[in-house]
This record gives C-alpha cells, structure tokens and sequence, in this order.
C-alpha cells in the first residue's frame, strides 16, 4: 500500500538522502547547472532508489530547492 511505502520509506530517511547526495556528488558543476538534464537526474535518483528499496514505488522526484555553491 501507499501507507506502507511510505512509512519504509521514513524508516529508511537517512540510506535515501545518502543515495541522493551520492548521486548529487558524482555529477559535475556543469551538468547541475544545465537545466535540461534535471529529468535524467530526477531518473537516476528515482532508479537508484528503487533499486535499493525494491518495495518502495516512486511516483516522482521533486526538487524543492536546488543551490549550487
């Protein structure tokens, strides 16, 4: 269920914001910045974490803030 997801998901919190700033990381400045690829991003990041939560259905990334420094 949905409620299920989530909530292994939650329990998970910190292995996904590791996977996402793993990903995040091994990207360059220049293809950060390019507005274009934050589709492939958003892919990668879904894959990669469903890959590692089989059990979990992404139905979308989101980006609520992206800064680059």
């Amino acid at each position: 269920t949905d409620e299920a997801s989530r909530a292994n998901l939650e329990a998970r919190d910190f292995l996904v914001k590791d996977m996402i700033i793993s990903v995040l990381s091994s990207k360059t400045t220049r293809f950060l910045s390019d507005i274009s690829q934050r589709d492939s991003l958003r892919n990668e990041i879904s894959h990669k974490i469903e890959g590692f939560l089989p059990d979990v259905k992404l139905n979308k990334v989101y980006f609520s803030k992206f800064i680059l420094q």
